[in-house]
């Protein structure tokens, strides 16, 4: 044998015992909550089929894709196992014959060595789908699930958004405007999260709203959720601390690419109060094509609501709560189809009650129950929302005049809210684009005031009608750029309509 050859065997070698070192020390990936497994793939073919196939954004499918994993990995020990045995028999036989035919072999060989080494390395990379589109777990936006994905650690990711509001010179009513044009960095939050080993996991996301903290002004530094996560088994979980209540689209997931538009609908900031965090605790889970979430948290303080905006200023975001009066928050969603050739449907219901006196001088022990029910459709170029929700505040009359003794201030008894949307790619006609240029349209009704206490007159201000239309840009997933006008209709006729420019970023 050459010294050329034997270098190059010795070469080929020491490569093998590297590469099966690597396979063997590789960690599997957690599995997602909520999935069913693929099963155990007989063949290559079949193992490539499933690491292809596209991940769901709820992450349904992260279970089917690790064993897939597990199954690719299984093959690749069985790859090099024959490969170190073929080449131990090239090796003798060049001993014996001394000859040179066997060059173009070994080189052959060194380049599947190269190949399985490029195949380890993908597997033992955190999964993501087809496009860049990354995975999510437990509810949580993309960036927010990367610390579940990891093998161990920390981690790290974030998100943000700007907004830019023109009004119209004009209210309905033909009166002047009062509101001038306005830009905003509306938030910056950066996500932490430190993985312990395979159950256990810290999650929090903090940053700054409104760019600048000082006093008098709108800004405020936040810890949005702060918990940690422990996985009991393949389909249970728990989790404990500063929670995002599991209520509506948006309060869980709210990233600049999770919703259309550069403002959220109405019907998600002022009857489901988003974003809202509260400290408590429960568990999550699944059950074949049903994902479930329940936590005991602490509840509403009424002596923050108001007629127009409700019981969004009763949300205690984790700052020295009140924990007289806790309160019960629940999630169901159930996968119809998923990935079908007529596309995804997902529908669901999530409700929260609990009393909201806290024990406040006057205040009346005042439960407030909120339920809303959605669904969402996914098919090719094209997506769909719907979502309805209510809320009933008994002890209304009572909690108004704690609020207002005069009388002039009336706290809900009934609020309601609905939306529906629709959007479409128009990119998809494009052949070989991942970008994606989506025209939306929304109508959305809320009215924080559809039923008041006998007595008490609502402001027909909080009744309100809103269509949006719009185009949202996405050069690359993470990065959006959102353009819509909106057409507000009280019924007092005091508001002006608006456009709207937006942008974000998550990672």
């Amino acid at each position: 044998m050459t010294p050329r050859k034997g270098r190059r065997v010795r070469f080929a070698t020491a490569g093998l015992i590297v590469l099966v070192w690597l396979v063997s020390g590789i960690p599997v990936p957690a599995q997602e909550s909520g999935t069913q497994p693929a099963g155990d793939s007989q063949t290559d073919k079949e193992c490539i089929r499933a690491l292809e196939q596209p991940a769901d954004k709820a992450a349904a499918q992260q279970s089917a894709v690790n064993e897939a994993d597990r199954a690719r990995i299984r093959i690749l020990e069985e790859e090099v196992a024959r490969l170190i045995a073929e080449i131990a028999a090239l090796q003798a036989r060049m001993d014996e014959q001394g000859k040179s035919s066997r060059g173009v072999t070994i080189e052959e060989l060194q380049k599947q060595v190269e190949a399985l080494t490029q195949e380890v390395a993908r597997l033992s990379a955190p999964a993501e789908t087809p496009g860049g589109e990354r995975q999510t777990y437990g509810g949580m936006s993309a960036g927010a699930s990367r610390v579940y994905f990891a093998k161990k650690g920390l981690t790290f990711g974030g998100y943000g958004s700007g907004l830019f509001e023109s009004f119209t010179s004009y209210n309905d009513n033909n009166t002047v405007t009062a509101e001038p044009n306005r830009a905003d960095l509306t938030e910056a939050f950066f996500y932490v999260g430190y993985r312990f080993d395979d159950r256990f996991v810290f999650n929090s996301s903090l940053g700054i709203e409104h760019a600048v903290v000082e006093d008098g002004g709108n800004g405020k530094a936040a810890v949005e959720f702060a918990y940690l996560d422990y996985k009991v088994n393949e389909h249970i979980g728990a989790r404990g601390g500063l929670v995002l209540m599991p209520i509506g689209f948006l309060n869980e997931r709210h990233e600049p690419g999770d919703y259309l538009g550069a403002r959220r609908p109405e019907v998600e900031t002022r009857l489901l109060p988003s974003t809202w965090r509260e400290l408590g605790g429960g568990v999550y889970g699944d059950a074949g094509p049903v994902q479930w979430r329940g936590y005991l948290v602490t509840s509403l303080d009424a002596a923050g609501f108001s007629p127009d905006t409700g019981v969004a200023g009763g949300r205690q975001q984790g700052s020295e709560a009140e924990a007289t009066d806790l309160g019960w928050t629940a999630r169901v969603d159930w996968w119809v189809f998923k990935e079908k050739s007529f596309g995804t449907l997902v529908a669901g219901s999530s409700a929260f009650t609990g009393e909201t006196g806290q024990r406040n001088p006057g205040f009346p022990p005042g439960r407030f129950s909120l339920w809303e029910m959605h669904a969402d459709y996914r098919w090719k170029a094209l997506q769909a929302r719907a979502l309805w929700a209510r809320g009933i505040q008994s002890d209304a009359g009572e909690l108004s005049l704690a609020l207002d003794p005069s009388g002039n201030t009336a706290i809900g008894e009934r609020m309601e809210g609905w939306y529906l949307e629709g959007g479409f790619n128009v990119l998809s006609w494009v052949p070989s684009t991942h970008q994606e240029l989506i025209a939306f349209a929304r109508y959305e009704d809320v009215d924080t005031q559809e039923r008041v206490a006998p007595g008490m007159s609502a402001d027909p201000a909080n009744d309100l009608t809103l269509k949006t239309i719009g185009l949202q840009y996405q050069p690359i997933p993470p990065i959006v750029i959102k353009l819509e006008a909106q057409n507000f209709d009280e019924r007092s006729h005091t508001k002006a309509d608006q456009i709207n420019l937006g942008f974000g970023w998550s990672f």
